[in-house]
């Protein structure tokens, strides 16, 4: 269902949508400042990656060119290609910005992709793009210690302009690009003419007052429709339990039909269920089903490379266990009949100034 904020922000309107687009991620949204739209999304791999000493976070701005209502000329080429400086500079600003907030022992892969929809050649994605990143971790379940937002702040004829227009922009003294918490200041990038120290502290805090509301407009959205926090997994040691003990062929077996045997059993009484209509939530079912084989066998005392073993074709006996209940029960996942299809529907006009948004 889709929900909608909104606030004023530096004299315009402030737009946060969420539940209609990408709703396979972890937690997306829209953001439209001016007729300028963004839209931000953020996974996370749910097990932890093996044998890093680093956060795997990774951040992607994506330009369209259509969200300037253009086609690209080249006669053979029509997609885009590499990313252009602009968006890996702006990829990095959101990076500096939400990576601090992050636990550093945490060894998932996070996802952040941020893609322009809509330009209007007045209003910069940069700081959509901010706040977007900023909702859409705060209200998903990822381990996060937000919320953050972005500003951008001029000054024009000794009078202070929150996120000024490119032409604006133009005439300013100073361009500054802050990344803000409740009580820090997380990312600074600037570029200025001579000014005092004085002046750009003041900047800073000119930014620090008006970002505020953004901010809690972002922990409003949490409130309503947050996620709750995932724990953060230990990493387990490569150290098998059972390693001193030689496994036979025959008791490896006996273990897997256990292990086949428990994972069908859950399947066939937890997935069949009409609040699993959505891909997203059958996954996270599929998920649990997984984590809980892979404890009945800790429990066992097996060790975790044999456990990584013996649950490697999980994948398959899902679709084997989806399969057989079609076939002999007439039984389908989301608790729909085998005659019924998915509701279907459409929506024009997604977009303020992009052609043919729809």
């Amino acid at each position: 269902m889709l929900k909608r904020w909104e606030t004023e922000f530096g004299g315009k309107k402030l737009i946060i949508e969420s539940g209609e687009l990408a709703q396979q991620s972890n937690a997306s949204c829209t953001v439209q400042y001016g007729d300028t739209v963004i839209l931000a999304t953020a996974v996370m791999n749910p097990a932890p990656r093996e044998n890093v000493a680093f956060f795997p976070l990774m951040v992607e701005y994506e330009e369209k060119m259509y969200a300037a209502g253009r086609i690209k000329s080249s006669r053979f080429i029509k997609r885009e290609t590499r990313p252009t400086d602009e968006a890996i500079l702006t990829a990095r600003m959101i990076d500096r910005g939400i990576r601090p907030l992050f636990d550093a022992s945490i060894r998932q892969d996070v996802q952040i992709v941020i893609t322009v929809l809509s330009i209007d050649a007045e209003n910069d994605a940069d700081i959509p793009a901010i706040i977007g990143a900023s909702t859409v971790l705060h209200m998903s379940n990822i381990p996060w210690n937000g919320p953050i937002a972005g500003v951008r702040v001029g000054r024009i004829n000794d009078e202070w302009v929150i996120n000024p227009t490119y032409i604006a922009r133009e005439k300013s003294d100073m361009d500054i690009c802050l990344t803000l918490s409740k009580d820090k200041v997380l990312m600074i990038e600037a570029g200025a003419k001579q000014i005092s120290e004085d002046a750009f502290y003041e900047a800073t805090k000119f930014a620090f007052k008006h970002v505020q509301k953004v901010i809690k407009l972002i922990e409003q959205i949490r409130e309503q429709i947050g996620q709750e926090k995932l724990p953060i997994p230990v990493v387990e040691s490569n150290e098998d339990l059972d390693e001193n003990k030689k496994t036979s062929a025959e008791e490896f077996e006996k273990l897997l039909k256990q292990t086949h045997d428990f994972v069908f059993e859950k399947i066939n009484t937890q997935l069949f269920n009409e609040s699993n209509a959505t891909k997203f939530e059958r996954k996270k079912v599929l998920h649990s089903i997984e984590q809980a084989a892979d404890a009945m066998l800790v429990e066992k005392q097996v060790g975790k490379d044999k456990r990584k073993k013996l649950l490697e074709d999980f994948a398959k006996w899902a679709d084997i266990a989806i399969g057989q209940a079609i076939l002999k029960d007439a039984k389908r996942v989301d608790g729909r009949a085998l005659t019924e299809i998915r509701q279907l529907g459409c929506k024009i006009g997604l977009l303020p100034r992009t052609h043919g948004s729809s």
